[in-house]
């Protein structure tokens, strides 16, 4: 009746319908569901939980809801999802309700599939909320980063013309990621000719500060884990002179200087090294990637 004033008393006398029943076996809310409070209508939902009738159906924004569904719902109006992790069915049932209606303004989540991840971020790329502030695993996920997101759960991101923007995204986003879903054990960023260094820094910061066991990021052609990423942000920051050159490390910085896209200006000049060192460092300069690459050794830039 949309008539209904929809106040307290009226919305507990159709939810105690709905419970105890055998004639409620479909309702549609749809024509007057803005004029419910969030809350009341959760009631409603809730109600729909409890109903005598198995088969029952509920139509708020413009599809039936199952009662098997109806317990989901209920918390995802009532923002109390978090905590427990979503399941593939969960997240579909949450994906639809927030591409249909604009009125879910805040939800809290835990996930630790990327299947699922990924169902959620295809539908907050089309959410009916733009302004939707959406956390998972602890972590604030934007609209507008969700399409991002979406590239990097497949593992689509190299030489996607990607440029510092999006790279500071991906560094907001893949502690999530990689901390919450055993499937995500790898990023390929490299092909990407439009980022700068401090674009590249943000990711190599976020690795190094979360130290995210066994995760790599793929920048020049190699996987990037723990260690390697602090020697290439010393590189990327002209910081070499800090490091005893073990040959573990001088493999790093040769990898880097041969394969970074950016030019880097390494001052080598109070790095103990030795000549066979510097022969390899020399050996990389002549194959590297980007000829503005410079490196400094006897006071010298070669």
């Amino acid at each position: 009746d949309v008539a209904c004033s929809w106040e307290e008393a009226e919305c507990e006398l159709v939810g105690k319908a709905i419970r105890q029943s055998v004639f409620v076996k479909e309702l549609s809310l749809q024509p007057v569901q803005d004029k419910i409070e969030i809350h009341r209508l959760a009631s409603i939902v809730t109600a729909f939980c409890g109903s005598v009738m198995d088969n029952v159906k509920l139509n708020i924004w413009g599809y039936d809801i199952s009662k098997r569904e109806c317990s989901t719902v209920a918390a995802l109006l009532r923002n109390e999802l978090k905590g427990k992790a979503l399941g593939p069915r969960e997240a579909a049932t949450v994906g639809q309700a927030i591409v249909s209606t604009d009125r879910i303004r805040r939800l809290d989540l835990t996930v630790k599939e990327d299947g699922v991840m990924l169902v959620l971020m295809k539908s907050l790329d089309r959410a009916m909320n733009r302004g939707l502030q959406m956390r998972i695993n602890e972590r604030g996920v934007r609209v507008e980063d969700a399409e991002l997101v979406q590239r990097m759960l497949r593992h689509n991101c190299s030489n996607a013309d990607l440029d510092d923007a999006s790279f500071a995204a991906i560094a907001g986003t893949l502690p999530m990621l990689a901390k919450c879903l055993n499937g995500f054990r790898h990023l390929d960023l490299s092909g990407n000719t439009r980022v700068t260094s401090s674009g590249l820094l943000k990711v190599l910061n976020t690795m190094l500060a979360q130290k995210v066991e066994g995760f790599a990021v793929h920048l020049f052609g190699f996987p990037i884990r723990g260690g390697a990423a602090r020697i290439v942000r010393y590189a990327l920051q002209n910081r070499l002179s800090r490091l005893h050159l073990s040959p573990e490390i001088l493999t790093i910085v040769e990898l880097t200087i041969v394969n970074c896209p950016l030019p880097l200006e390494l001052d080598m000049d109070a790095t103990d090294i030795d000549p066979q060192q510097i022969g390899q460092i020399f050996g990389a300069l002549e194959r590297a990637e980007c000829k503005e690459t410079k490196v400094k050794i006897w006071d010298t830039e070669v």
